[in-house]
């Protein structure tokens, strides 16, 4: 699966301290996951995560902490619903 691929190349570049390569792959592999995945899907999520930390080493801040809010919130749909009171 191509997005995989692309994830474990941003992966790379980031390492290697080709941090702008890696945050152009990042928002295309959070692209492609979207459309092909869902927003819910753990590649998703992960993708997600991966690219608020480049946004955040990157110094944006604001594209981060709104890319952290819709991660949180697509994970809170993920939890079941607490038990019934009796």
């Amino acid at each position: 699966f191509t997005p995989l691929a692309m994830h474990n190349l941003a992966n790379s570049y980031e390492r290697t301290g080709r941090k702008d390569e890696a945050l152009k792959l990042r928002e295309e592999v959070l692209r492609l996951f979207r459309k092909v995945r869902g927003v819910e899907h753990p590649d998703t999520l992960l993708a997600m995560g991966n690219l608020a930390i480049s946004y955040r080493a990157k110094g944006d801040i604001a594209q981060a902490e709104a890319l952290e809010k819709e991660l949180a919130a697509a994970k809170s749909k993920q939890l079941p619903p607490p038990p019934a009171a009796k």
